[in-house]
C-alpha cells in the first residue's frame, strides 16, 4: 500500500463515512456528589474525635485504683467509637462509589471531545488528500472525487458544531469538578 486513496465507480456506503453526531456522556448530580463527600469529610473528623476521646478514657481508665465511672466512660467512648467507624465506613464506600463514577465521567467527556476533534482533523486531512486528487492526469475533473470533496464539506460544519460543544463542555466539567473538590477539603487533600 503507498498511502494513497483510490476510487471505484461509486460513493462511500454509510458504513465507511463517520459518525456525525456527537456522543453524549452520562450526567453527573453535582450537588449530590458534594454532598456525598461532605459527609464523607464530617465523617472521618467525627471518627477521628471519638478515637481521641477513647484514647483519652483509656489512659484514665489504666490508673492503679480506676474508679467505676472511668470504666464506664471508656465503655461509652469505645462504644461512640465504634459507632462513628460504622459511620465513616458507609461514607467511605458512599464516596469511593462517587468517585469512581465522577472518575468515569471525566474520562467520557474527555474522550467525546477528543473524538470530535479527532473526526473534524481526520475529515479535513483526507479532504486536503482529495483536492491533490481533484484534477485527473488528462486535466479532467474527476466527478467521483468531487462528490467526496462535496460529501465531505456537507459534514464539516456538524462536525465543527460538534467540536465547539464538547469542548465548551469539558470546560464546564472542569470547573465543575474543582468546584466539588473544594467544597470537601478532606477529598481536594486526597486528590492531591
Amino acid at each position: 500500500m503507498d498511502g494513497s486513496i483510490h476510487f471505484t465507480e461509486r460513493t462511500p456506503d454509510a458504513k465507511e463515512r463517520p459518525e456525525q453526531r456527537l456522543r453524549e456522556p452520562e450526567t453527573i448530580n453535582w450537588k449530590e456528589l458534594t454532598d456525598i463527600l461532605q459527609q464523607a469529610d464530617v465523617a472521618t473528623e467525627q471518627l477521628r474525635i471519638a478515637h481521641d476521646a477513647y484514647i483519652a478514657a483509656t489512659k484514665a481508665e489504666h490508673g492503679r485504683h480506676p474508679t467505676a465511672e472511668q470504666m464506664q466512660t471508656s465503655d461509652a467512648a469505645l462504644a461512640k467509637e465504634q459507632d462513628a467507624y460504622e459511620k465513616y465506613a458507609e461514607a467511605a464506600t458512599k464516596r469511593q462509589r462517587a468517585m469512581d463514577k465522577l472518575d468515569y465521567y471525566m474520562h467520557e467527556v474527555h474522550t467525546a471531545y477528543h473524538d470530535a476533534t479527532d473526526l473534524e482533523t481526520m475529515l479535513l486531512g483526507r479532504r486536503h488528500k482529495l483536492e491533490a486528487q481533484l484534477q485527473q492526469a488528462d486535466g479532467t475533473v474527476s466527478l467521483e472525487v468531487f462528490r467526496a470533496i462535496a460529501e465531505i464539506d456537507a459534514q464539516l460544519p456538524q462536525l465543527e458544531a460538534d467540536a465547539d460543544i464538547a469542548y465548551q463542555r469539558l470546560g464546564k466539567v472542569i470547573d465543575a469538578y474543582s468546584t466539588t473538590l473544594s467544597s470537601a477539603p478532606g477529598e481536594a487533600m486526597a486528590a492531591k
